[in-house]
């Protein structure tokens, strides 16, 4: 019988390591495509720890146009919160739940009126599932949620945290300033922007917006048509990051007379008599 003859070991490890290689290209080219500002801090922290040849990871990364200044992918979403949220002090830039007209927002096809006010709350409570959630209807995965807010806000990103066994949103598509949508509506329009969303269970998802498609905003539709397979969608969260602009200016209503009428203006006795001033 003939036997193969073993590679040598030497071209073992060349194998494998050109294997490990293209693994990491792989991972690399993955990150670049959803996560640019996550490869930049990786490039920096190896600049500064790997001395020259770190530096020299820093200016490719550079080069090839991974800023911070990048805009980010048109529909991706970027994992952000790589980092201890709470130490990190995160809650200040996603504050846009204290700007909602939280008296005027509603939600199409809920199962329970009214609890789609549970889900938008301060940063800190995002991962308490001992709170209320915002439920479809049983076999109808579909929900569109009206948000106005107090005043004009520019939103930069939007992060939502869903339920689990397939019960977690797989799409949003976000409309801006509307007034007038519905199922029936939301159907023909083309949204402002939407993603395809992930299982995000811990929160360490966000959907970066096009900040220049968001800015004057007073308030946004959240348009979500399917989720990951379950009869019906369930929503624990949903957060904005941004910045409050400016508030609402109430209109001042003012009554005038086009003809004064005598008896409005009548003199009382007590004002005593009128002497024409001469």
């Amino acid at each position: 019988m003939l036997e193969l003859a073993t590679p040598h070991p030497k071209l073992q490890l060349s194998a494998r390591y050109q294997r490990v290689r293209f693994e990491l290209s792989s991972a690399r080219l993955l990150i670049e495509r959803s996560c640019p500002d996550l490869l930049l801090a990786w490039a920096t922290k190896r600049a500064t720890e790997g001395g020259s040849k770190g530096f020299l990871w820093l200016r490719r990364t550079k080069a090839a146009g991974f800023s911070r200044k990048r805009n980010m992918p048109k529909f991706g979403a970027c994992c952000a919160h790589d980092h201890d949220c709470e130490a990190a002090d995160c809650g200040p830039s996603w504050s846009l739940h204290e700007h909602i007209d939280m008296s005027n927002v509603w939600a199409l096809n809920e199962a329970q009126a009214g609890s789609v006010h549970d889900i938008f709350r301060p940063w800190g409570d995002r991962l308490d599932m001992s709170l209320p959630t915002l439920d479809s209807n049983d076999d109808d995965p579909e929900l569109l949620i009206h948000v106005p807010f107090s005043g004009t806000v520019k939103i930069k990103a939007i992060t939502i945290i869903g339920g689990s066994d397939g019960t977690a949103p797989a799409q949003l598509k976000v409309y801006t300033n509307r007034e007038d949508l519905d199922f029936s509506t939301v159907a023909q329009l083309p949204p402002v922007q939407q993603w395809d969303l992930q299982e995000n269970l811990n929160g360490q998802i966000e959907y970066p917006t096009q900040v220049t498609k968001f800015n004057g905003v007073h308030c946004v539709d959240l348009h979500i048509p399917n989720n990951f397979g379950a009869d019906s969608t369930k929503i624990h969260f949903i957060g904005f990051k941004g910045e409050f602009t400016e508030a609402k200016r109430e209109a001042v209503i003012a009554v005038y007379e086009s003809k004064p009428l005598i008896s409005d203006h009548k003199v009382t006795e007590s004002m005593g008599p009128m002497h024409d001033v001469s």
